[in-house]
């Protein structure tokens, strides 16, 4: 009984949604991009969303300094001159 109950369930759900292959593509990881630069991003966004909840302009101001900080555009150029 419960293994007829099993096939027709199935047999719905595969009508209704059907199984779909994806290709999924595994890039690896910039080179320049480290542990700490995620958890500085991580930290920054969590000021941006304190900010954004707040509407308080210290938080405001705290937030923009942490995106002072955490600037992602000049450490590929960093990373670079320091293999040179």
């Amino acid at each position: 009984m419960v293994n007829g109950y099993f096939d027709s369930l199935t047999a719905v759900i595969d009508q209704v949604a059907p199984i779909k292959t994806r290709l999924i593509t595994i890039r690896p990881k910039a080179p320049w991009y480290t542990i700490d630069i995620d958890n500085e991003k991580k930290c920054r966004r969590r000021y941006e969303r304190k900010w954004r909840r707040t509407k308080d302009p210290t938080d405001r101001n705290n937030y923009i300094e942490k995106c002072k900080h955490v600037s992602l555009t000049s450490t590929p150029v960093l990373y670079q001159r320091t293999r040179i």
